[in-house]
């Protein structure tokens, strides 16, 4: 959660030194927080939170205790299974890691966003992804940590300036961005640290208290960054100046003196300029996947698979009422109106005998399908016709058998190619649709 985008080179280097990890685009690092207080409900499940295992390629960052692993192969195995269509991978790391201090961090994948003193990015290709916008990794179950880490895809980075020619301000963050400043008054938003409410309660005084659990909501200009406010709807914002704690009141709040300094989006757009898509053409429907990584799926203890989805129907359920309802996130792993799709397999076939491609998942959610199986391309240079399930291809291709095995369960979403070449061996490549069974 906390930026270090400037401060934090070493870390930073540190991290992308790993053979593992891709070249660092800006990242906020977390610190705890309060964690949302809640017991598992009896005979929960667990269908919508992915498990990956990777053996050989995760660790923890010595000194640090930031889990490393091959988060892009990890996101490969989760697009196999599911698809690519996800705006937010959402990774819990094995919990017989070392204890970790942190309690989570983003990491930018994508940005087109102007406005938000966010520069453009792209890194996709590394992630082999057509949608994805954002990595978060979480080490604790908090819902605050969760909202917080899914708003840094857009802030808190903005300056201010009180006039068009006058110079930027940056104190309504935090030193080096990323998060408010105690000194703004956000409202209940989950983009700062102090975890406070200020009520204003005079001309020069407010009332500090202390906010967590299900309470926490994006402020107006929150949703103006995430594009879910136009300038006019977020209205006055206040800056408390010359902030001065002027001891205890009742309950835990805290008296608090200062002089408001009284803003509006215009001053954020004379340093930034104007949020681009505005709020009729930004997203309102987001979409994430909830993944364990882990190094033995069979040692992992399903209780924490089980508090990892009671965290993420929190948040399926919440981020519409964190938003005002503006926007929603949909954390299921079915992508909804995807009924189909298809994949090129390269296999190497052994002559006379029979080659299977191994487990392949059809990415269409845990529903009964239906998988053919063809050519795409061709062989010795001229065209095939491609073949479905269960047909024999002309022995003129050197080809003697393909089809399909899909398993037993029909929910289980894993098929194998079953080839074979006659005579000599054979490198082919196969094209594999799957359909949903209404």
């Amino acid at each position: 959660m906390a930026s270090k985008a400037n401060g934090g080179a070493s870390f930073d280097t540190k991290l992308s030194g790993s053979k593992h990890e891709h070249p660092l685009l800006p990242i906020e690092l977390g610190h705890p927080v309060t964690v949302t207080p809640a017991e598992v409900p009896a005979g929960l499940t667990s269908e919508n939170v992915a498990i990956v295992e990777l053996p050989r390629r995760f660790r923890s960052l010595s000194g640090n205790d930031f889990p490393i692993a091959d988060w892009r192969a990890a996101f490969d195995v989760v697009k196999d299974r599911h698809g690519d269509c996800y705006d937010f991978v959402v990774f819990f790391t094995d919990p017989r890691l070392p204890n970790i201090p942190y309690s989570g961090y983003h990491r930018g994948v994508y940005n087109e966003v102007a406005g938000i003193n966010r520069s453009s990015f792209n890194s996709r290709s590394e992630w082999n992804s057509d949608r994805l916008q954002s990595q978060i990794w979480m080490g604790r179950f908090s819902l605050g940590t969760l909202l917080q880490e899914v708003g840094h895809r857009w802030g808190a980075f903005v300056r201010y300036r009180m006039n068009p020619g006058g110079a930027d301000q940056t104190d309504l963050m935090l030193s080096g961005g990323g998060h408010w400043a105690r000194e703004f008054d956000d409202g209940d938003s989950p983009m700062d640290y102090d975890e406070e409410r200020h009520v204003r309660i005079g001309p020069n005084r407010w009332r500090r208290e202390p906010i967590g659990g299900f309470e926490f909501r994006y402020c107006p200009l929150d949703l103006y960054l995430m594009g879910l406010m136009t300038p006019r709807e977020v209205g006055i914002f206040t800056q408390i100046r010359n902030y001065a704690d002027l001891g205890p009141l009742p309950g835990g709040r805290r008296l608090i003196g200062g002089n408001p300094r009284n803003l509006r989006v215009r001053n954020v757009v004379w340093s930034e300029g104007r949020r681009i898509p505005d709020r009729d053409d930004s997203q309102k429907v987001l979409r994430a996947a909830f993944v364990v990584v882990t190094r033995n799926e069979n040692r992992l203890d399903s209780g924490f698979v089980q508090q990892v989805e009671l965290l993420r129907q929190q948040l399926g359920s919440y981020f519409t009422i964190a938003t005002h309802g503006r926007a929603c996130m949909e954390t299921s792993l079915c992508c909804g109106p995807t009924v189909s799709r298809s994949r090129t397999v390269t296999m190497n076939l052994k002559r006379d005998r029979i080659t299977r491609s191994g487990l392949i998942y059809h990415g269409l959610g845990p529903v009964p399908a239906k998988v053919e199986v063809g050519f795409e391309a061709t062989i010795g240079g001229r065209p095939i016709t491609s073949w479905s399930r269960e047909e024999t291809p002309d022995i003129t291709t050197g080809v003697q058998h393909l089809s399909v095995q899909v398993a037993r369960d029909p929910y289980d979403g894993r098929f194998e190619i079953v080839a074979q070449a006659k005579g000599r061996d054979l490198k082919i490549e196969a094209v594999w649709w799957a359909s949903r069974i209404d």
